[in-house]
């Protein structure tokens, strides 16, 4: 009996969890309008896409009205 499609099978569960487990914590940074926003990260995917970590969120300065 042929296993490799199996074995293939296990290889792609075990590298999908490898990259749930090393995925660091996501992030949403508050500053203030005005501010140096903060430094965005990202995770590389093996095809070379980049996951924003960060979402950072600008809180406005209040507008006259």
């Amino acid at each position: 009996m042929d296993k490799s499609r199996e074995i293939e099978s296990l290889r792609r569960r075990t590298t999908k969890l490898i990259y749930q487990a090393s995925m660091p914590d996501l992030t949403m940074p508050v500053y203030f309008e005005g501010e140096e926003p903060p430094k965005e990260y990202g995770a590389k995917l093996p095809d070379g896409r980049i996951i924003p970590l960060t979402l950072p969120i600008m809180i406005e300065k209040k507008r006259p009205l």
